[in-house]
């Protein structure tokens, strides 16, 4: 059996949990694969996209290099290019082709939590990659989304504000989305949650992308409110699942996603 050689490039990249993961999926469908977490400065990320095209099959790819990693490949998906961003990349006989599967992977947890999003108001923190790709597929899917962000961007059919408005964005909200590092480990956490006026709204969910530490500020605010709260391994198990159908050509049942979150969520 040939196993189909995959990578995460990111930087940091210890903390990934992408290999274990592939690893579960490909037990799981009787397939042979190997995964590296391959720490690339942005500084390397030339020399590494050029090494890929003999040495794998496919990679994932994590901050800082879903932008910029771009104009480094030679073809991109739909997805990739509404969102201007890749998380995976799929070689095939040395050409390699961008896809965006953080948008699957947000609609993956937020249905799996309480099913349709059509008609629901949700508000998105960040601008990048990861909130992009959330961005479309809630609009997509039927949502009204307001993306919140330092700097202006354009999406098609959704609202821009900036941070100053978050007060103002978030009152009535349904859902709100962590896009930003803010809580991850190392990066500074939420510490003041007075803008996040739909907190009080008790049929609000809470979406955290940082999955390390599994539980942010953010988080821990939502369920002393007695919210709903998605935490960030769901998404990391919702993309991985789409990435790796688009390597391996299989699709991941739901029922081994499933199976795979809550092994991993065990044993953090």
């Amino acid at each position: 059996m040939r196993t189909l050689r995959l990578a995460v490039i990111g930087t940091p990249i210890r903390h990934s949990l992408s290999p274990m993961i592939h690893s579960l999926f490909a037990k799981a469908l009787g397939l042979s694969v190997s995964c590296d977490a391959i720490d690339v400065a942005p500084k390397r990320l030339d020399d590494f996209v050029r090494g890929s095209r003999r040495n794998l099959d496919g990679f994932n790819v994590t901050m800082p290099h879903k932008e910029t990693i771009i104009p480094l490949l030679d073809s991109l998906d739909v997805s990739a290019i509404e969102c201007g961003a890749a998380n995976t990349v799929r070689n095939s006989d040395g050409l390699l082709k961008g896809h965006a599967t953080d948008g699957s992977g947000v609609l993956w947890a937020l249905q799996a939590k309480f099913g349709n999003t059509e008609g629901k108001r949700a508000v998105i923190i960040g601008a990048g990659g990861a909130a992009k790709a959330a961005a479309n597929a809630l609009v997509g899917s039927g949502a009204d989304v307001t993306v919140v962000s330092r700097r202006k961007i354009d999406l098609p059919d959704t609202t821009s504000a900036y941070f100053e408005q978050l007060s103002d964005v978030c009152e009535g909200a349904e859902i709100l989305i962590n896009a930003t590092p803010l809580g991850m480990t190392g990066n500074m956490e939420f510490t003041d949650f007075a803008d996040f006026a739909f907190l009080d709204n008790t049929n609000a969910t809470v979406f955290e992308f940082v999955y390390n530490p599994r539980e942010t500020n953010l988080l821990r605010a939502a369920k002393t409110r007695g919210l709903q709260t998605i935490d960030g391994l769901s998404l990391l198990i919702g993309q991985a699942a789409d990435a790796f159908r688009i390597f391996s050509g299989l699709p991941v049942p739901e029922r081994v996603a499933s199976e795979v979150y809550e092994k991993i969520g065990k044993n953090p």
